[in-house]
């Protein structure tokens, strides 16, 4: 569970900008409770929301909200494969100000991890170097709020171990590489569970591109292959959503196919078992009104819609089934509003979310600023200014807004900011 998240110098962020998950004291206390997780909030310094939806124009810096959490997910799971003296690709600092192209970007998170602890994880990157990296937790027996490291390292400096890590100390790493990395390595309890959050528990949606659908239905083969309570739980989603299909299912196909000599087993490997699963669909054949049997078709011959609902089901059941979190920009691209706000409506349904996973997405839906679906803590603005300097902020953190009878009229007249200052005097179209 994801309970603050901030982000410093990194793209269009230039000041440290904090996106707090947990509920606002300034959104009434009884309201919509079942979108707020039912951990006990003592323990965790409040309970968060089960959902987050986050706006802004075109050019506002939303995706780079996003990207942040993808780059930062990525460092932890993969620093170790970094070559000696290779540039941290997660080092993008903001761009325009002579000063802050110098300086490290800074990430830092906030989470409750599988085995019920509270983490607080810190990254400083410069382009070559990890320049700080802090891992503490808050011990759950303990009467105060303060944070126990667990470790702590600065660049040039030996690396700090607080009383309660055990294990090993000694650990050869490039200064490109992470502490956390090596978790996922060998043995070492004590950073197992912060580990497993960044690579098993935030599921990190795939950069919307062209690719962007195929991306995510090559995930959603992977969970549907190997558990069948996951195949029958996406179908569930795939007939509640009128898509006319009345199951889907993977089918192993052979191919004969010729790979270059020279491409690496490890490739290989990977594309021969892509092809061997093809996920196909069946609809009901009717003849004079009466379902008769079915045929079979290949997934290509689906809409868009059904296609990106396909690949979000795989996403959304093994979340909800885990207790992980989603981080998607653009959770809305090629789907109906009514299906946004069925999957929006299973996280926060507890008698379905039962383990608290969480839902974090963009959007350019206006219709979802809805004060029946989404708490005012739940709704993010971004903007940016005149400097290209990106900042988010909740409707929670605006005064006298629990007053606003409309939160969609509100946001569309740039009340809050976050939508483009549209100049149509600027057009010049050639005369004909």
């Amino acid at each position: 569970m994801l309970l603050k998240f901030a982000i410093s110098n990194f793209r269009s962020i230039k000041e440290r900008q904090v996106i707090d998950f947990r509920a606002s004291s300034n959104t009434q206390k009884k309201e919509l409770l079942d979108n707020l997780t039912d951990y006990p909030a003592k323990q965790f310094d409040g309970n968060a929301v089960r959902a987050a939806i986050v706006y802004g124009a075109n050019a506002a810096g939303k995706s780079n909200f996003f990207k942040a959490f993808q780059v930062l997910r990525q460092m932890v799971v993969d620093s170790d494969k970094l070559k000696l003296d290779k540039a941290i690709p997660a080092y993008d600092p903001f761009l325009l100000d002579a000063q802050s192209k110098k300086m490290p970007s800074i990430f830092e998170i906030e989470f409750v991890a599988n085995d019920q602890k509270r983490y607080f994880y810190e990254l400083a990157l410069d382009k070559y170097s990890v320049a700080k990296e802090e891992l503490s937790f808050y011990p759950n027996n303990r009467k105060t709020s303060r944070k126990a490291m667990i470790f702590s390292r600065i660049s040039g400096e030996a690396t700090n171990f607080g009383e309660l890590y055990r294990g090993k100390r000694d650990f050869a790493l490039n200064k490109n590489q992470l502490l956390l990395s090596q978790a996922g390595l060998s043995a070492l309890p004590v950073l197992a569970e912060p580990y497993r959050f960044f690579a098993t528990s935030m599921l990190n949606a795939p950069g919307y591109s062209s690719r962007f659908d195929q991306d995510l239905l090559e995930i959603a083969e992977e969970y549907l292959a190997s558990n069948s309570e996951y195949m029958e739980a996406v179908n569930s989603i795939i007939r509640a959503a009128d898509t006319g299909i009345n199951k889907i299912f993977v089918q192993n196909i052979e191919h004969q196919v010729n790979l270059p000599d020279d491409l690496p087993e490890e490739d290989r490997f990977k594309i021969l078992e892509r092809l061997k699963k093809r996920i196909k669909t069946s609809h009901p054949v009717y003849d004079s009104g009466f379902e008769i049997g079915e045929e079979v078709f290949d997934l290509s011959r689906e809409s868009t819609g059904t296609i990106k609902l396909l690949g979000l089901a795989g996403f959304v059941v093994s979340a909800i089934a885990d207790g992980s979190v989603i981080i998607m920009d653009e959770l809305d691209k090629n789907l109906h509003p009514l299906l946004t706000r069925m999957i929006i409506g299973m996280f926060q349904n507890p008698d379905l979310n039962k383990r608290n996973a969480q839902l974090i997405f963009s959007t350019h839906d206006v219709s979802l600023i809805d004060k029946e679906l989404f708490r005012l803590d739940q709704i993010f603005i971004t903007d940016k200014n005149k400097e290209g300097i990106s900042s988010i902020a909740r409707l929670s953190d605006f005064k006298g807004i629990t007053k606003v009878k409309s939160l969609l009229k509100w946001y569309t007249l740039g009340m809050f900011r976050g939508v483009p200052a549209i100049n149509e005097y600027e057009i010049n179209l050639p005369r004909p």
